[in-house]
Formats: C-alpha cells, structure tokens, sequence
C-alpha cells in the first residue's frame, strides 16, 4: 500500500444564525486523482470542543461533499446537528476528521463559532 500525505487547504468556512455550517476546502496530494484519500470510501466527521465540552457529529459520506470540476469541495453540515453548549460564545472549536473506513487519516481546525 502507498502512503499517503493528506494535507487540507481551507478556502472558506462560515457559520449562520441558524448554526449551518458551510466548508469549502481542496485536498493536496502527490497521488493521481483517483488515488487520493478523501474518494467515495471516505468519510468526514465534525468535532465540536470547548474547555467543558467535545462532541462528534455524525459522519458524513460521499453523498454529502459536493465537488467542483476544478476540485473545490463543498461540505454543509444543518443546523441541527450542531451542538449548542450554554455560556459558550466564540469559543467552540469546529474540527474536521477524514476517515477511509475505519482508519482515521487526520484532522483539521477550522475556525471557532
């Protein structure tokens, strides 16, 4: 099996009123395109933390990162599936982790909300 440099180069991330949270981001790797490891077997995962609190969303799969013709990723996660933790503004930590199957492949911070 070739090993693998997974590196994440964010282009956007943003979250609303309504808690939605929206990613853009592209994935670097010296592998041929159908060899990278964020393909259709993978799965993305947002992690919530603050000092008191970490919690884990559920996984997203293929179905739910949209992809562009020049390899711009889209992830949305709703509103709902993101935890609201009282006395905690601006200090939750979003963080993204890749998985194919059951290995974990890294993991990546975002932003704060």
């Amino acid at each position: 099996m070739v090993a693998t440099t997974l590196s994440l180069e964010p282009v956007s991330f943003s979250s609303s009123v309504n808690n939605d949270i929206a990613f853009s981001f592209r994935v670097a790797s010296e592998l041929p395109p159908r060899e990278k490891p964020l393909d259709v077997a993978t799965s993305l995962q947002f992690e919530f933390m603050n000092s008191e609190h970490e919690v884990f969303a559920e996984r997203l799969t293929a179905r739910d990162v949209v992809i562009n013709e020049d390899g711009l990723r889209h992830v949305q996660l709703s509103g709902a599936h993101v935890p609201r933790f009282q006395n905690s503004v601006n200090d939750t930590t979003v963080i993204l982790h890749a998985w194919k199957g059951q290995k974990w492949l890294g993991k990546w911070e975002l932003g704060t909300l």
